[in-house]
């Protein structure tokens, strides 16, 4: 088979004999000195091959995640049918997460206090607890864009003149 370069050469290349086989191909660039050949798509197929690999051990690697089981439903607490295991709205966030990823959920409790430092101490990969970004917290770890916004708010029977005239 005959492959033509960017530079107009034409070079003889070998065609794969068995599926899967990196095929030798050269190509032949830069026309000025024409000794330039590179074995492109070796190293092309070689790096992804390299590329493949490495997603495939991160892909292995769990998906370790930190939070206060402490602070109960709907987020994440202990199943009451099965104590030993966590349910909720935050569990089930982190297992959607991590099957979109090719890897395993870990749930690993903690703290609400030392949630930020078992981060930094790489305990686990991701806090998912409802943590606020507060200006000190900032200066310490990074946060993604909010996956649940609430407000508070005042509630008062509607009986309650009093409480009515106030909000006006």
């Amino acid at each position: 088979m005959l492959h033509e370069g960017s530079c107009g050469f034409k070079k003889k290349c070998s065609a794969p004999k068995v599926s899967g086989e990196i095929p030798d191909v050269i190509l032949v660039y830069n026309a000025a000195p024409m000794v330039r050949a590179i074995h492109l798509v070796r190293f092309i197929s070689l790096a992804l091959l390299v590329s493949a690999a490495l997603v495939s051990v991160r892909a292995q690697q769990p998906l370790r995640w930190g939070a206060d089981p402490s602070g109960g439903a709907p987020y994440v607490f202990n199943d009451p049918a099965h104590p030993d295991q966590y349910i909720g709205y935050e569990k089930e966030m982190v297992d959607a997460l991590a099957a979109a990823m090719g890897r395993q959920a870990e749930f690993v409790p903690s703290d609400w206090e030392t949630l930020v430092s078992a981060l930094q101490r790489k305990s686990f990969d991701v806090i998912v607890n409802g943590l606020e970004p507060t200006a000190d917290r900032q200066k310490q770890i990074q946060f993604s864009k909010p996956y649940y916004i609430f407000q508070l708010a005042l509630t008062v029977s509607i009986s309650r003149v009093r409480a009515q005239r106030c909000a006006r």
